[in-house]
């Protein structure tokens, strides 16, 4: 729960970096930048989710498909982007 801000922080600005640089790279559709937010948003929660049950001494297996979840979506989004050229 320390590095709880990393998930968006990482994940929100480096991708904004490479379009903003990146003058030939196209825009990303609406169901890429969906699937990018929603797997984004997974991976924070889950990572809140793991460091309370840690304060509280249990485990649940939720959090951690949470966490497959987000990683599945951040593949969809770099699918879906390669392939709408």
């Amino acid at each position: 729960m320390t590095w709880l801000f990393a998930w968006p922080f990482v994940l929100g600005v480096l991708p904004g970096l490479v379009f903003w640089k990146g003058k030939r790279l196209h825009e990303p559709g609406r169901l890429c930048i969906n699937l990018w937010n929603s797997g984004v948003a997974a991976l924070t929660v889950s990572s809140l989710l793991r460091g309370i049950f840690e304060i509280a001494g249990t485990a649940s297996v939720y959090q951690a498909r949470l966490m497959y979840a987000g990683g599945l979506m951040l593949l969809g989004a770099g699918i879906v982007y390669f392939l709408r050229r």
